[in-house]
This record gives structure tokens, sequence and C-alpha cells, in this order.
């Protein structure tokens, strides 16, 4: 196969751009995470823990606001069924659970706020995503 040379070259520099054009994005960060979140590296400080209390009744309070909708599948055939407040999504089932009865199972804190699995029985069945949950603004 004979490629001539301004086509190898266009090849190259289309190449080049997207893989440029990834880097950049992916390396892009908005500023204003940094500044909410004391986010300055990866894996960095993202504003300590929170008690487990705290995080329970910022749990319950969006629960008993939420919904579901319409269940579908993803791309590789598992459930999703989105928990909604307010038209807004946040976070998925992964199994049918009524979500007055799941209970709060681990949580962690990332850089958008606490994530908390979703527990019926024995099983993680969804994960909720909360904006941060605020620590007393005194100390």
């Amino acid at each position: 196969m004979i490629v001539d040379l301004p086509e190898m070259i266009l090849g190259l520099l289309l190449i080049v751009s997207m893989v440029g054009l990834a880097v950049y994005y992916y390396m892009k960060r908005p500023a204003s995470l940094e500044r909410r979140y004391g986010h300055n590296e990866i894996g960095g400080d993202y504003g300590g823990e929170v008690a487990r209390d705290q995080v329970e009744v910022a749990v319950k309070v969006a629960l008993a606001h939420a919904t579901k909708a319409v269940a579908g599948r993803n791309p590789v055939g598992g459930a999703h069924i989105p928990i909604l407040v307010d038209n807004h999504i946040i976070g998925n089932l992964w199994q049918d659970a009524d979500l007055s009865k799941v209970k709060i199972g681990s949580y962690w804190r990332g850089p958008l706020g606490e994530h908390v699995r979703l527990v019926r029985g024995d099983q993680v069945v969804g994960m909720i995503h909360l904006q941060q949950v605020s620590e007393d603004e005194d100390g």
C-alpha cells in the first residue's frame, strides 16, 4: 500500500491534534472546584470527613423528595434507574428498590460532594451523590 506524502502528513496532523485536544480537556479543571473544595492535586483534600449523622440526615431529606425515573439499561445490560429530585438526577439504582426502605451504606467525599451507597439487606442497590454536606462553619 502506497500512501502519498501529503495524505500521510494530513493524517498525522489529525491524530496529533485529536490527542492534544483530548489531553487538554482531560487536564482542564474548573477553577471553581479549586476554590470551593480546596482541590489542588489529584487525590487532594476535599474538605475532610463529615459525621455520619450529618450524611444520614442529608440522605433522608433527599430520598424523601426523590422519585424514580423510567428504568432502562446501561450499555452493558445492567439495570439503570435514575433517582430524581426536582427533575435533577442525584443518583442511580442498579436494582429496583423502594427508596423509603433502603439503608445508608458507606460514604465518602469527592470533589463534587458526598457519594453514598444505598443498601437493601446486604446488597448495594444504588448510589446517590449529594452536594457537599457542610460541616459547622464556626470551626
